[in-house]
């Protein structure tokens, strides 16, 4: 288990602009959906065409994280990062002078590899110079600000598509990125000592992960955090079925609902960092928001099973579900983080990124196949907390 010490003291300036460093992927995802239907018919190809700019970013992610962590043991933090935002920036005004699909795939692509340093370098800055205490801390602010984007990103598309054309919203992002990278060449420190430097060859990459993977603490933990993450996956993919066409909600009172659910996501994260604050372990607050999230999923599966539930019954029951995931994100990645040494921060980041955005994926892919119902979400996120406590409890005993 990694013992650190706090050895840098975190601003609140430098803590928002690594949580916006980790958003930069849930503003590239969210922030162009509304204008699927223009990029369309601007690029002559089908709405579900364009469906594929977002696939092909998700896939772009899950490369580039696993490509970082090698790059971030073996150069330090800042250089990876910044190159990460200059990536993304290209990928951005490709997007945006793009004239057909395939050039857009390409860009998108390009954009996620650049993306993909702001999700992987935060975790391993604050793995390098902080305690678990205070890792769980800011990784609970990390989380709050990654579910605040995906209600604003689609708000603030819509109204840049009322000042110009769709092109416009890359070219935002590009701008956006290119003030990160100007704020991140002036803030970020080398949190990485030359001394645990790994040297950047096959053999060595290899071994690294291949040591990960033994790791039976820090695997478990990364693989609970897979289920935590598939469940999420699922919940923000059918939750639309549920409320719009099951409970005939509007779009706008949907979103209403949906805003709702991060808010009190929000304040359960908010506890989370009041309960580190007065002593608890991470560990603790871990497993008091596991007890909620299996409860609640219980009782909702239950309630849904045996009866009809009216829309409000549903609604609260779920809330409180999805809220309670505020308690376990942040602390479950800080309880991960610290099981590895040192010296294999980065790589370990890039391996709970890859493995968790896999696994989440391939969950969340897995129950879609399953029949349009209002249970089938319930069932699928107690089974998900289900595996999720067996896989901290092992976790926790082997660390």
């Amino acid at each position: 288990m990694q013992g650190h010490l706090q050895t840098h003291k975190m601003s609140t300036s430098f803590i928002i602009l690594l949580s916006l460093l980790t958003a930069l992927d849930a503003l590239a995802i969210d922030i162009y959906v509304p204008a699927f239907p223009v990029i369309a018919t601007s690029l002559q190809v089908s709405t579900s065409q364009i469906q594929q700019t977002l696939s092909i970013f998700l896939v772009g992610l899950a490369v580039g994280q696993g490509l970082y962590g090698p790059f971030l043991d073996r150069f330090g933090r800042r250089i990876p990062l910044l190159i990460g935002l200059i990536i993304f920036i290209l990928g951005s005004l490709l997007a945006a002078v793009a004239t057909s699909l395939e050039l857009l795939l390409f860009a998108r692509f390009l954009q996620a590899i650049g993306a993909a340093s702001g999700l992987v370098t935060p975790r391993a800055i604050i793995s390098d110079i902080c305690n678990e205490q205070d890792a769980a801390r800011h990784f609970s602010v990390l989380m709050q600000v990654m579910m605040v984007i995906p209600i604003i990103a689609p708000l603030v598309g819509s109204q840049l598509l009322n000042y110009g054309t769709w092109h416009i919203i890359f070219y935002t992002l590009a701008l956006l990125s290119f003030m990160l990278l100007v704020w991140s060449s002036i803030s970020v420190p080398e949190t990485l000592a030359l001394s645990n430097r790994q040297p950047l060859n096959l053999k060595n990459i290899f071994k690294n992960y291949y040591l990960l993977c033994r790791n039976k603490s820090y695997f478990s933990f990364t693989l609970a955090g897979g289920f935590l993450l598939g469940g999420f996956f699922f919940y923000i993919s059918n939750s639309p079925y549920i409320f719009i066409q099951h409970y005939s909600v509007s779009p706008e009172h949907y979103s209403y609902l949906f805003a709702l659910n991060a808010l009190c996501f929000i304040i359960f994260g908010q506890l989370s960092i009041w309960l580190l604050n007065r002593g608890w372990s991470a560990y603790q607050v871990l497993k008091l928001g596991s007890i909620i999230l299996m409860f609640f999923t219980l009782m909702l599966s239950l309630v849904t099973l045996l009866y009809t539930p009216s829309l409000w019954a549903y609604t609260l029951l779920l809330t409180v579900v999805i809220s309670s995931t505020g308690l376990l994100f942040g602390n479950l990645t800080a309880l991960t983080m610290q099981q590895v040494q040192h010296h294999l921060a980065g790589i370990a980041s890039a391996l709970i990124g890859l493995l968790q955005y896999s696994f989440g994926a391939v969950i969340g892919f897995i129950a879609s196949l399953a029949t349009e119902n209002i249970l089938v979400l319930p069932v699928t996120l107690l089974i998900c907390a289900f595996c999720m406590i067996i896989l901290n409890t092992i976790a926790h005993k082997n660390a």
